[in-house]
């Protein structure tokens, strides 16, 4: 059996119970788990309007609502690129505002996912956003990823589980 470390409070390494209960983000802090859930953010249904607010949050938006919370650790970054894979695997034509928007991101790894989200999502308007960034993108990766959006959505392919 593997050792468990010291003063890590996990009794058993198969147990989740006692991996949350020595989680530093889970234990010890009541004030954490009281935090008021911002209400554009509220569950309203099919979770994909929340992920659309999640990718209008500005950085001073996210950075209230996260403090105190595990979701910090990703960053305000990581949050927008889960989003972007959140959204692009919903793949509905709702969503194409934001992931355009997404494409002007300062950040390439959000451009990227964006990218790929609008590929999934296929409509004559992602594409349509997807070729106006290729016009003017200047990072490898994202423009990468603007190919092969297009390429997917041209195939016919956005949507499908195949790309999942």
């Amino acid at each position: 059996m593997a050792r468990l470390p010291e003063g890590s409070g996990i009794t058993n390494r198969g147990s989740r119970q006692s991996s949350q209960e020595a989680c530093p983000w889970n234990r010890g802090d009541d004030a954490r788990r009281s935090l008021p859930v911002l209400p554009d953010l509220r569950a309203r249904g099919p979770a994909a309007p929340a992920l659309i607010d999640l990718m209008r949050m500005s950085y001073d938006e996210w950075d209230a609502w996260s403090r105190g919370r595990a979701v910090r650790r990703a960053g305000y970054t990581g949050l927008r690129r889960n989003v972007a894979v959140a959204l692009g695997n919903w793949a509905s034509s709702e969503a194409v505002a934001v992931l355009a928007a997404a494409l002007s991101d300062d950040d390439a790894l959000v451009r990227a996912h964006a990218a790929w989200a609008l590929g999934r999502v296929g409509s004559a308007e992602a594409r349509s956003a997807l070729s106006a960034r290729a016009s003017v993108e200047s990072d490898a990766t994202v423009l990468g990823e603007v190919s092969a959006a297009l390429d997917i959505a041209a195939r016919g392919l956005s949507g499908t589980g195949w790309l999942a």
